[in-house]
């Protein structure tokens, strides 16, 4: 007999090896202390990811199962968001297409940003790469497509996946904070501008969907939720997750982590890949 089970298992755990990490800021690590909180990843794990520390509580394969069904549900409903845009006039601009050899490993663009092509585990992996003041090490998220609707206006789509609990919460106080200050940055940033972004959130055991389309002026988000009339105006977190990623590159050039940004009866403490490490119990 064949063990399938463990043989998915296995080969789940053998295509999700640590990948070597680049000096770079991501935006699905970005951080900010909002109203007095701390928001966003943590910045002590950050720390141990960048100095390439083992991992003493890596997710196992279930866990990575899951992930990779998120990924499966993200590609086939941003294929049905493409062809619906399409439907209405809208067209693709594909990075790859836009910017002229942009199959080197790094591409240099007048915005003093650069396009980073590189070998992903499905395809090719396209980042964005831009440097803000005052920082040392630049930002770098994943981007390989704009809508341009028929006005011209630049759009960019984020998905989401979630469930139970945690769709009840997005239906109740709009998108996650960590989302947001994702949006932040892709909005930010000028190498592939953006002028507004479909945040979209799918409900993996019901099948419900919720969106929101951000964009930014005057220092402010306008939030517009595509599930009711409601409207959200928040301040600009910009300010805020370059203040906490400045902070966190004075702990980067030295050998002592941050301290921690959560508790342990904190979900991001729970599910952290350097748990005990942090805790002093590795």
């Amino acid at each position: 007999m064949i063990n399938s089970v463990n043989l998915v298992y296995e080969q789940v755990l053998k295509e999700n090896g640590k990948r070597e990490r680049k000096p770079r800021h991501y935006p699905s690590s970005a951080c900010a202390v909002l109203g007095g909180k701390f928001a966003g990843h943590c910045r002590r794990s950050t720390w141990y990811e960048w100095k390439g520390l083992p991992r003493t509580d890596p997710p196992d394969a279930p866990a990575l199962f899951k992930m990779g069904v998120g990924n499966l549900i993200h590609e086939e409903l941003d294929g049905y968001l493409e062809r619906a845009l399409l439907g209405l006039g809208y067209r693709v601009e594909d990075i790859r297409d836009t910017f002229p050899g942009n199959h080197d490993p790094a591409v240099p663009q007048d915005g003093g940003g650069l396009v980073e092509v590189e070998a992903g585990e499905v395809g090719n992996e396209v980042s964005v790469v831009w440097l803000e003041e005052g920082l040392k090490y630049p930002f770098s998220g994943r981007m390989d497509k704009r809508f341009i609707s028929p006005e011209g206006l630049r759009v960019v789509a984020e998905w989401k996946s979630t469930y139970g609990r945690g769709i009840d919460d997005i239906k109740q106080n709009g998108p996650k904070v960590e989302a947001l200050l994702q949006v932040t940055l892709y909005l930010r940033q000028k190498v592939f501008p953006v002028d507004a972004a479909i945040l979209m959130y799918a409900a993996r055991d019901s099948g419900y969907l919720f969106g929101y389309w951000i964009t930014a002026a005057d220092g402010k988000f306008q939030i517009e939720h595509m599930n009711s009339s409601k409207v959200d105006l928040i301040n600009n977190p910009i300010n805020e997750i370059l203040s906490a990623t400045r902070m966190l590159e004075e702990y980067l050039d030295g050998e002592e982590p941050p301290p921690c940004d959560f508790t342990e009866k904190d979900w991001q403490c729970r599910y952290c890949s350097y748990a005990r490490l942090c805790r002093g119990r590795a």
